[in-house]
């Protein structure tokens, strides 16, 4: 059974990379995801679901079901508005 998370991530991944859906083990880079639609997903992902995602972090969990497994054991952390200095 799929979590929210799964979901909502498999949406906004499909979405970014122009797909009808998301496969758990495709790789966003070989899928043809370019460095701004990586910018735009993390984005996505910090306003959408409140995980504070970093392009490193797509560049170091590619699939889709990595990047889920990643952000699902909480190791990113909520998002925090960012302030200026």
């Amino acid at each position: 059974m799929e979590s929210e998370l799964e979901r909502s991530l498999s949406r906004i991944w499909a979405e970014e990379l122009g797909l009808n859906a998301a496969d758990p083990h495709s790789d966003f880079f070989a899928a043809g995801g370019t460095s701004l639609q990586a910018v735009r997903l993390a984005g996505r992902v910090r306003r959408e679901l409140g995980r504070d995602m970093e392009i490193d972090t797509l560049v170091e969990h590619p699939t889709l079901g990595a990047l889920t497994a990643f952000l699902a054991r909480g190791d990113s952390g909520p998002a925090t508005p960012s302030r200026p200095a």
